[in-house]
C-alpha cells in the first residue's frame, strides 16, 4: 500500500494523566507530550502515528513533503521514498536507527531497506 504524503500535518501537544496513587487516596498528575504526524494516502484516507514521551521515531525521520510507503507486514513500518539525504535509516524489524551508510542493522543484523 503506498502512501502518499499531501496536506501533512506534524505537531506535538502536552498532555495531562491523572490517577490515583497505589498506596494512598492522593490524585497523581503526570504531563507527557504526544506527537502526531496526519497524512493522506492516494485514495484520499487519512492516516495518523501517533508516538508518546521520548518514543518519536517517525515523528523525527519524516519531514513535510516527503512520500511514503507504508509495509503492514513489516512491523507496521513506514518507508520514505527518498532516503538520500538521511543520515540514519530505520530498521523495519526492531524500529531502531542505523547509519544510512551500512546495509545491515547494527542491533538485529537485519537489512535495512534502501
Amino acid at each position: 500500500m503506498c502512501i502518499k504524503r499531501r496536506e501533512v500535518r506534524k505537531y506535538a501537544r502536552e498532555r495531562v494523566r491523572q490517577g490515583n496513587d497505589k498506596y494512598d487516596n492522593h490524585i497523581e498528575t503526570q504531563t507527557y507530550f504526544e506527537y502526531h504526524l496526519e497524512f493522506r494516502t492516494a485514495a484520499g484516507e487519512k492516516k495518523e502515528i501517533m508516538e508518546r514521551d521520548s518514543a518519536r521515531r517517525y515523528y523525527d525521520y519524516f519531514r513535510v513533503g516527503d512520500y511514503v510507503r507504508y509495509h503492514p507486514q513489516l512491523n507496521n513500518f513506514y518507508e520514505k521514498y527518498d532516503k538520500s539525504r538521511d543520515k540514519y535509516l530505520i530498521c523495519p524489524v526492531c524500529g531502531k536507527e542505523s547509519k544510512a551508510s551500512l546495509d545491515r542493522c547494527k542491533y538485529c543484523h537485519n537489512i535495512l531497506v534502501k
